[in-house]
């Protein structure tokens, strides 16, 4: 029921103007957020597999993004 009350909020508000296009809306949302995840997933894959390097130096990467340095 509290869904049925925020469509209706929003239907009032002009954003949606039914219940379908809520749904529709919320099924985009929905596919866009699995496309950015799949996509976060392969590039960590990716990451993963390129394996490190070795003449990465942490302190001096910290150093250069602290702030005020």
């Amino acid at each position: 029921m509290r869904q049925q009350a925020r469509v209706a909020a929003l239907a009032s508000e002009g954003r949606f103007e039914n219940l379908s296009d809520a749904c529709r809306a919320g099924l985009r949302r929905l596919e866009e957020d699995a496309r950015v995840v799949d996509r976060l997933v392969s590039l960590g894959e990716e990451g993963m597999a390129s394996g490190i390097d070795d003449g990465f130096d942490i302190d001096a990467f910290v150093d250069a993004v602290k702030p005020g340095t």
